[in-house]
């Protein structure tokens, strides 16, 4: 498969993120801007970014020390359906900073088609795998600091200390959110 490089292994969320590149989500005004585009270090069709934003598609740019070094465009073909169609890149990305673009993309793309039971992602043409999470365990460090937040802050004004019990139930419910979620691919037979 030519996207090996971005469906192996389990990883965090927070591990696609590349080391001095920032990516953010560029809106209709943003696309058709010539700002934007003089901020790119190469030359792409704003026409192609806004004609993607318009069928509920995104486009995402990727941004070093303010300038432009890449563009990921992708479109919606029907609910459920999300589709990379065309990366500008510039010609001084490295192999490696573009296949994490690549990967970071992908989960991008994958996470919005993973809100559909049956949605689909393509990249480039080839549809990917099913991403999958699992969930890690329970956060008990964090739970115990937000009981020490909470606690007090609800049975100091009330006077009394019945206000702990809510603090114990707020620090518990931060102590889910805090769980370690993990991501990975679904590497079963892809439907078409």
């Amino acid at each position: 498969m030519a996207l090996d490089h971005i469906v192996n292994g389990t990883f965090k969320s927070g591990e696609l993120n590349i080391e001095g590149y920032s990516v953010s989500e560029v809106g209709k005004k943003k696309a058709a801007s010539e700002k934007f585009r003089e901020r790119a270090d190469f030359d792409f069709d704003p026409q192609v970014l806004t004609d993607a934003l318009k069928t509920g598609g995104k486009v995402f740019s990727y941004s070093n020390k303010g300038r432009v070094k890449a563009i990921y465009i992708t479109t919606r073909e029907d609910k459920n359906t999300f589709s990379l169609t065309k990366v500008y890149r510039s010609a001084d990305i490295t192999k490696e900073i573009s296949d994490k673009m690549d990967r970071e993309t992908a989960f991008l793309l994958s996470s919005r088609a993973s809100y559909y039971t049956d949605g689909k992602a393509y990249f480039l043409g080839e549809q990917l795998p099913k991403l999958k999470q699992k969930s890690g365990k329970f956060s008990w460090s964090m739970a115990i600091v937000f009981m020490l937040i909470y606690a007090p802050m609800f049975s100091i004004p009330s006077g009394n200390a019945i206000g702990i019990f809510p603090g114990v139930l707020m620090g518990l419910a931060m102590g889910f959110c805090f769980k370690d979620t993990k991501y990975y691919y679904q590497k079963e037979e892809l439907s078409e």
